[in-house]
């Protein structure tokens, strides 16, 4: 008997974060970033290694420019976020995003790939970081509950995103894919 109402109350503290508007919202932008950014970004390696004929270990290093520009974030954040407002955050880390997919998507170099690559770190986590910290925000009475969600969201978009982009990126290549990524960053604006 307690057990059973324990588990109708942590129920209803998830219903009651989904029945907060600004959640949902929170909640669904947060699930289509992760479809469209990790359904778009999952391919990059495979694309530089086929466009390009990049070997893995360059492939390796290009990719792991995006945790570059996630570093270049972090250092500059402070400033960014007293700069932009957390608006101005999420506008240009869309914008970054619909840029860098494009770039990537219409890249003639390694060279022009790579920035595009450290371009999409830095406005990955001027997004993410912000929806993240309204994560955190959008119930706190129920904050465990609306971080699962956050989570689920997160990891369920990805979990989408990436298989409806394989058979694209199969069949046509991944610069679709990328236009597709820099269609919805630049719609995100």
């Amino acid at each position: 008997s307690d057990v059973c109402s324990s588990d109708l109350s942590l129920l209803a503290q998830m219903g009651g974060v989904l029945r907060r508007r600004w959640a949902l919202t929170v909640l669904i932008v947060v699930a289509l970033e992760g479809g469209a950014f990790w359904g778009a970004f999952t391919f990059v390696g495979a694309d530089l290694h086929h466009r390009f004929d990049l070997g893995f270990a360059a492939v390796g290093l290009a990719v792991a420019a995006f945790d570059g520009g996630g570093f270049l974030y972090v250092t500059v954040a402070p400033t960014l976020v007293r700069l932009l407002g957390e608006r101005g955050l999420v506008l240009w880390g869309g914008a970054g995003l619909g840029l860098a997919f494009a770039t990537l998507a219409l890249a003639p170099s390694v060279t022009i790939a790579f920035a595009a690559i450290v371009v999409s770190g830095v406005s990955f986590y001027m997004l993410h970081n912000t929806l993240q910290t309204h994560g955190t925000q959008m119930a706190p009475e129920a904050r465990g509950w609306a971080l699962a969600l956050f989570s689920l969201a997160l990891f369920g978009g990805q979990s989408i995103g990436v298989p409806l982009a394989a058979p694209v990126v199969d069949s046509m290549g991944a610069v679709p894919i990328f236009a597709f990524a820099a269609e919805i960053g630049r719609a995100h604006v």
